[in-house]
């Protein structure tokens, strides 16, 4: 069974696709784009624990003890977390 997470704007109702997502991550960190990879696999790690349920303000802090606030997955949690909501659910 799946674990499926989406996410939202916040000024929105209606969730963005994660591909726009990582091009908005990549400009934000002043990084190419990259045509097989999501953005320093933020969707692998941030994506995975959303998907199971962690909300941002619990990925943020693990990240924050773990890697310290200027790591780049902490920065991309926090960016996440001030540009959207996120939604997640089991899929069968």
């Amino acid at each position: 069974m799946p674990n499926c997470f989406q996410l939202i704007p916040k000024d929105s109702n209606e969730p963005e696709s994660l591909n726009s997502i990582d091009e908005k991550i990549c400009m934000m960190l002043n990084i190419p784009i990259d045509a097989e990879k999501y953005c320093c696999y933020w969707y692998d790690t941030i994506g995975f624990k959303l998907a199971i349920g962690q909300n941002f303000a619990e990925i943020i802090e693990r990240l924050t003890t773990e890697y310290g606030p200027d790591d780049v997955w902490t920065r991309i949690a926090i960016w996440l977390n001030e540009n959207y909501t996120s939604s997640a659910w089991a899929h069968r």
